[in-house]
Parts: structure tokens; sequence; C-alpha cells
């Protein structure tokens, strides 16, 4: 249920220019990563190369929020790809995706938490774009039942890294966590 309400949470346009019928920041920047040009092509495709690392840093954002327990099994990662593909307006095939998870373990183990974390803020420079990629990190850390030390640790990095105020990030997780859990019963406080 909670996964299925993250579900529509992450499918949303955001920013001032979406309203209905419009696509998010998010859906166009994974259609340009989708559409990325064969190695061998020479025809022109309209091919956007920022809009493809815009899409490759808030995958991986999220990728290290789900991962940074050290666990990403298979529950998880069906979780996660649930929770970026409904961002992405499924406009994403999840073989590509699957790749793009595999490149990014490479790139983790090879690098690096910190290196990988300054490449994700080397590449996201608008605020709607910074706020789009913590929305979605966001989600995947409010996937289980609570955010972990680890997760709400990447989390504090990745604001830092891309210098969103603490308020604006503050403010993002309580209302996507009071969506999130909005129709769940109350829990008493003792």
């Amino acid at each position: 249920m909670r996964v299925e309400r993250i579900e529509r949470l992450a499918n949303v346009t955001l920013g001032a220019e979406g309203g209905a019928g419009r696509r998010s920041l998010i859906a166009l920047a994974a259609a340009a990563y989708a559409s990325q040009p064969s190695v061998d092509s020479t025809t022109p495709t309209g091919f956007d190369p920022f809009a493809v690392t815009l899409f490759e840093a808030i995958v991986e954002a999220a990728f290290l929020v789900a991962t940074a327990d050290g666990v990403f099994d298979d529950d998880e990662r069906e979780v996660f790809a649930r929770i970026v593909a409904a961002s992405a307006e499924n406009a994403l095939p999840r073989s590509d995706l699957n790749g793009l998870i595999e490149e990014l373990a490479d790139h983790l183990a090879i690098e690096g938490i910190e290196r990988r974390v300054a490449r994700i803020a080397e590449s996201v420079k608008r605020p709607e774009q910074k706020l789009a990629l913590l929305r979605v990190a966001i989600l995947v850390a409010l996937a289980n039942d609570a955010i972990s030390e680890p997760e709400e640790a990447i989390l504090e990095r990745l604001c830092s890294a891309l210098e969103v105020p603490v308020s604006e990030a503050r403010q993002l997780r309580l209302e996507l966590t009071e969506l999130v859990y909005a129709e769940a019963p109350s829990v008493p406080v003792e």
C-alpha cells in the first residue's frame, strides 16, 4: 500500500511550468536517457546530454539512499525500480534502468561515496532540479518503515553538496512524509 502511494507521489509534474498534460522534469530527462544514440549512429537524434546527466544524477542519488545501509536485495531493488519508473513516468525501459543500476554500483565501488555525491552535485545546478532529485531520494528512503541513520546521513550529504537550504530540505521531507503516511492509522505517543 505504501509503495503504491509513493509511486503516485513520485509521478508528479514539478515546477511552475508543469500542468495538465505536461511531463515532469524527471520524465523528460528519462526520455532523453532512453533515446541515447548508439555508438555507431550518425543520424541526428536531438539527443540532450545535459538531460541524460541530470537523469543519471537523480537515479544515482536515489541509489545511494537505497544502498546506504549496505543492503540492496531483490525486494529493495524492485521497490527502487518502481519508484524511479514512476518518477520518470515509465519513460525508461526496465532493462535500461537495470543497466544503469549496475553501472552506478560499479562507480560507487571504485570511487566511493564522497566522490559520487560530489559528481551528483556537479551535475545538478538549477533549484528545481535539486528539489526533484531530493524528492525521489526522500521517497526511496520513505519506502521502508523509517528512514535509517545511514539513509539520513546520505540525504544530509546530498543536501549539503547541492547547497539546498536545510529549511527547504526539511519542508520537502515533512510534506512527503505526511503524504506517504496520510492514510496510515495514527500511532499513540507514549
